[in-house]
Parts: structure tokens; C-alpha cells; sequence
């Protein structure tokens, strides 16, 4: 921090390339999302803006300075024993924009909570995003689906669409998040997704006489539907009727009070 006086104070070290006891960063430079990049012996690191390394890139000599350009930004170019290399990137260098005051960040919501099985691994994502279209140029909004946190891998088969689908590669509680860009201001919306073991309807981990009693209440028989509310976990079989079909499903499924079921039950 300044102090009043225009003094320096106690501060913490914001970040401390470790890869050699000779190691002297020199050069830095920011790409568009606000990650880092840090020139010194042995490559350069990319590191997020709170301080955590993201990766290090190894250069057989002592990186002096780097800095994007290309004509879509794209190129980071790195001098090192005067020479100088060019590298294709995925991210555009950062650039600063002066923000109109009456720019408005965009309005985003990732929508409700949702639960589904490992029956499927897949839950249908239905966000909205809405913006004043400002600045103008570009009057324009892009979105990006992205995972938070969870046990797993998530894969969007449409990550940049406010509508998607995920597939989780594991059982367990995820974190997704919706990101909303202007081109200047950005804004972002969280949602849960709970990935049930098949059977398991009260989520403990087993399927037992609970499960059973559970999908009880939600029997319909076949085509006497549509299943009742809060019974879709009970539809094992995604037919909209909760019968001995998804009742097959469930016996194949127990696993016993205690003992943790198969996620892949359902075969």
C-alpha cells in the first residue's frame, strides 16, 4: 500500500518464479483476460491476476522482455540473447479502453440449480445474457460457458451459445459459470449441478430400501403419465412415466445400505 506521506508500506510478494535460485524476472506484459506474462531466466511464466502460476514456458536462453502484437494481437513476441521469437497464441494481448460512463455491464443469469444422474451425465443449460449494446463499435455480446469447480471434467457442446449441454465425466457437485463480455465490461452468474449415482434418489452415495421407498411414491405405471413433480429421477428411463421399466433399472442398481453404488449401474 502508498501511505499518506507518499511512502511505500509493508507489502507481500505477489508472485516468485522458483525454477532457479538465479532466476531475475524482467519484462512483463498482460494478455485480454488479465493474466501475466513474466520474462526471466530459463522462459517465461503466465500468471492469473491473483497471483497463481498457469504455466511456464521454457526457453533454452534468459528472456529479456516480451510483448504481444500481430495484426489481431495474437503473436507474443519474446527477445532473449539478441534475438528475438515470435509465438502464436490462443489469447489477444490486453488493451485499455477509456469506458463510457453509460456503459452498463451485461445482465446474466446461468439460471436454476439443476440435478441429473449418471444415467445420462448430461444437463441442459439454459442461461440468458442481455446488454444495453454499448460501447458501439463493437455492439456486441459474447457469452462462454466454463466450470468452476467439481470432481470432474466438464465438455460443453456449445460453450460460446446460451444454450447448452454439459457432460460430466464423474458423479459429485460441480460449479458451472456464465460469463457475459461487451467487449469492454463483463459480468458473470454461477450455477450447481449435482451428478447422481443412478437409483441413489435421496443422494447418499447408496441405493437401498430408502431409494425404493422413494421411487414408490413416484410410480405412475407405464404411459399413465407425466410423472409427478420432483419425480425425475425416479424416470430412470427418460419416458416421462415412472414404471417397472426404471423398477428394473433401480434392482440392478442396489447396492445396500452403506455400501456406495455404481455410478454405471444402469449399463
Amino acid at each position: 500500500p502508498v501511505n499518506a506521506d507518499g511512502s511505500v508500506g509493508t507489502g507481500s510478494v505477489f508472485f516468485n518464479p522458483s525454477t532457479s535460485n538465479q532466476n531475475d524476472p524482467d519484462g512483463m506484459t498482460i494478455d485480454e483476460l488479465g493474466n501475466l506474462y513474466f520474462a526471466g531466466r530459463g522462459g517465461f511464466w503466465i500468471v492469473s491476476p491473483d497471483g497463481q502460476q498457469l504455466d511456464m514456458v521454457a526457453v533454452p536462453e534468459f528472456v529479456t522482455n516480451l510483448t504481444f502484437g500481430g495484426v489481431e494481437g495474437r503473436t507474443l513476441y519474446i527477445t532473449c540473447d539478441g534475438k528475438l521469437y515470435s509465438l502464436a497464441m490462443e489469447v489477444r494481448g490486453g488493451r485499455w479502453y477509456n469506458v463510457p460512463e453509460e456503459n452498463q455491464p451485461p445482465a446474466v443469469d446461468a439460471g436454476s440449480d439443476l440435478v441429473t444422474s449418471s444415467q445420462t451425465y448430461t444437463a441442459v443449460l439454459h442461461g440468458t445474457a442481455d446488454d444495453d449494446g454499448l460501447p458501439n463499435p463493437p455492439g456486441m455480446l459474447v457469452v462462454m460457458w466454463s466450470k468452476l469447480a467439481g470432481p470432474g471434467s466438464v465438455v460443453f457442446s456449445a460453450p460460446t451459445s446460451i444454450d447448452t449441454a454439459a457432460m460430466f465425466s464423474a458423479v459429485g457437485t460441480y460449479t458451472l459459470q456464465l460469463l457475459a463480455y461487451d467487449g469492454i465490461r463483463s459480468a458473470t452468474d454461477h450455477l450447481t449441478v449435482v451428478v447422481q449415482r443412478t437409483g441413489d434418489l435421496d443422494n447418499d452415495a447408496d441405493v437401498d430400501q430408502t431409494d425404493i421407498a422413494l421411487f414408490h411414491d413416484c410410480l405412475t405405471g407405464p404411459d399413465a403419465g407425466p410423472r409427478a413433480s420432483g419425480c425425475e429421477m425416479a424416470d430412470f428411463d427418460t419416458d416421462q412415466d415412472v414404471d417397472q421399466a426404471d423398477f428394473g433399472i433401480l434392482q440392478r442398481c442396489m447396492s445396500g445400505s452403506g455400501t456406495t453404488s455404481d455410478p454405471d449401474c444402469a449399463g
